[in-house]
């Protein structure tokens, strides 16, 4: 499958995911095997607004910096399940259930921030939409400057961003 059409299904599966999560938190929890009580379906449905927002937010034009940025947002979505799975037993099942979904979300992230930012020349936007993106992909790029470690826009002749640095070993070099 290509990129584009890789961040589409993973998109329409978060939103979903969202959906359930904001509509019927009660029948999410029943299907992982967990009852919820009303405070935790408060918690789901704040969980699945977040997940319909990240949606609609990377869905027009995914660009690396929202890709990059979601991907780092799945990832400590990822480790605040996994330590709610170790602290409650109760909610174990339901934790790791949102722990791996966070984690998948969270790769698909990385792989298409990586291969878009190979590939993308920036888009021609017009029009309120156009400048929404605009403001979004500038927000994006500002926030990744503060959260991903080296973050740096790549040449501009390009338009494209470097999301991920290089796996390069330092082999105790200091930065």
């Amino acid at each position: 499958m290509r990129t584009a059409g890789a961040i589409r299904v993973a998109g329409a599966i978060r939103a979903g995911l969202g959906l359930l999560e904001v509509l019927a938190p009660g029948r999410a929890g029943r299907i992982m095997g967990v009852r919820l009580d009303p405070p935790t379906r408060r918690v789901v449905r704040v969980l699945g607004a977040r997940q319909l927002l990240q949606a609609i937010m990377s869905a027009s034009e995914p660009t690396p910096a929202v890709l990059a940025l979601g991907a780092e947002v799945d990832a400590l979505h990822s480790a605040s399940m996994a330590a709610v799975a170790l602290a409650s037993r109760r909610l174990r099942r339901a934790a790791l259930a949102e722990c791996l979904a966070a984690a998948l979300f969270a790769a698909s992230g990385v792989r298409g921030a990586s291969r878009a930012a190979t590939r993308w020349r920036g888009g021609t936007r017009s029009g309120p939409i156009g400048a929404l993106a605009g403001r979004r992909d500038r927000w994006a790029a500002g926030a990744a400057r503060w959260l991903v470690p080296r973050y740096q826009p790549v040449a501009a002749m390009t338009g494209a961003f470097k999301c991920w640095p290089a796996m390069e070993p330092s082999f105790g070099a200091s930065p």
